[in-house]
């Protein structure tokens, strides 16, 4: 299936359309967007924008014919001005668009030698703020509810997804769905990312009297990281990890496997 040109438009309605017989929407409700290439596309509404950019592939690794230099386009829209869309130009591809507050984080890679995470400021005019390098690392989920984040009420925050070492076993396809380290990036106030390390899985983590019954590899999504108070967690196969951020680095302080015995009392 080879790359093509997506069209786009962007409906805006009033609610007071909604209605249980379905009406056609007028031509005036719909504004042209610019288009994206690829084979799919990846969209985020935020509070106020629609970011999105175009794919070129499912998988969340690079091709043996994407070596270096990968660039894209990213699309930013103003949701109460969809006429006024911009192209910005970002420094690796797209794989994934999240939000995060009142702005939007998009992963990719420019090289095969890490991904990258760029965080787009949408407090003013839109702009490709920082982006941070995982060295040697891949993104290995591909579910919206993957990604997470933490803020403070200065902007400031921690951001977390699942990766694994760069090697071929690091795609989305669920027969490939084993345990993920997760990785932590740490967002500051003026935009800035810098990456914390990652909380690591084990190697046979599942306990050797654990039998599973349902579901057993294709269950949504094995690893996420988790933000609870100003604790941080890693939800990754059949372990939770909690970790510390100190000295600009996220160690282990413990772990729980979810498939051992509880222990007696």
């Amino acid at each position: 299936m080879s790359d093509r040109e997506i069209p786009l438009r962007f409906l805006t309605t009033p609610l007071a359309d909604f209605s249980t017989t379905p009406q056609p929407a007028p031509e005036s409700y719909f504004t042209r967007l610019p288009s994206v290439t690829g084979r799919a596309m990846e969209n985020r509404f935020t509070a106020g924008h629609l970011v999105y950019g175009g794919r070129t592939r499912w998988s969340s690794y690079m091709d043996e014919d994407e070596v270096a230099d990968v660039t894209a386009r990213v699309m930013v829209v103003p949701s109460d001005n969809p006429s006024a869309a911009q192209v910005l130009d970002a420094p690796h591809n797209v794989i994934r668009v999240e939000s995060i507050g009142e702005d939007a984080i998009i992963t990719g890679y420019h090289s095969r030698e890490a991904l990258s995470m760029s965080v787009i400021d949408l407090s003013g005019a839109p702009r490709v703020a920082d982006t941070a390098r995982l060295a040697a690392r891949f993104e290995t989920e591909g579910r919206s509810h993957a990604f997470n984040y933490t803020l403070a009420a200065d902007g400031s925050g921690t951001l977390g997804i699942p990766t694994g070492e760069a090697q071929w076993r690091s795609g989305r396809w669920i027969w490939d769905s084993e345990s993920s380290d997760v990785s932590f990036v740490a967002l500051s106030a003026d935009h800035r990312l810098a990456s914390l390390g990652e909380l690591s899985t084990k190697d046979e983590s599942e306990h050797p009297s654990y039998q599973c019954e349902v579901s057993c590899i294709d269950w949504y999504g094995n690893s996420r990281p988790i933000f609870v108070g100003p604790r941080i967690f890693a939800l990754s196969g059949t372990e939770i990890i909690e970790g510390r951020v100190r000295s600009g680095r996220i160690d282990e302080l413990a772990r729980v496997n979810l498939t051992a015995p509880p222990p007696r009392h």
